[in-house]
């Protein structure tokens, strides 16, 4: 036995030292290993969830790769956004595996979805349903109509030029 600052009898054993009152407190050393055991244990957790990534590229029907479209990834209620760049990627990150919705959305209109599953998926091709359109409004001598407002509308979205 020995003394812990004149007022407890303390007993030690491998390391840990219990106090009359029943409290426990561990030794310097036992500490500094709990402490790098659990460091290496989340590195290792954020190593893996860092591996995990999903890979998107849109493009059109006829296979254009189409930028700055947004894809959402959607878990239960998380949801996550990415803007294609210029190639038509997009690049989802530190994903846990498991099933996600993926949506492809212009406006408010979904043009594109699957299912993805992590990790078995890593890189995915989503076809967005859409085109370009040519519109020329054309008077009966087939010169071009001046002053007009053409609107487009279509599973809620509407555009006007």
């Amino acid at each position: 036995m020995s003394t812990c600052s004149g007022i407890f009898i303390c007993s030690v054993s491998r390391g840990f030292t219990t106090t009359r009152r029943g409290m426990m407190h561990m030794g310097r050393s036992h500490l500094a290993t709990l402490i790098a055991i659990l460091m290496l244990f989340s590195s290792l957790i954020a190593a893996y969830c860092q591996e995990i990534s999903l890979t998107v590229h849109v493009h059109d029907p006829l296979g254009k790769s189409l930028d700055g479209i947004e894809v959402r990834l959607i878990r239960g209620v998380e949801v996550r956004r990415f803007v294609t760049n210029s190639t038509g990627y997009a690049e989802f990150k530190y994903l846990e595996p498991g099933e996600y919705r993926l949506e492809v959305v212009v406006g408010n209109v979904t043009v594109g979805e699957r299912a993805v599953r992590i990790p078995d998926d890593r890189l995915v091709d989503v076809e967005a349903r859409m085109g370009e359109i040519e519109l020329r409004l054309l008077n009966l001598d087939g010169e071009p109509v001046k002053g007009l407002r053409v609107e487009m509308r279509a599973g809620g979205y509407a555009r006007s030029a």
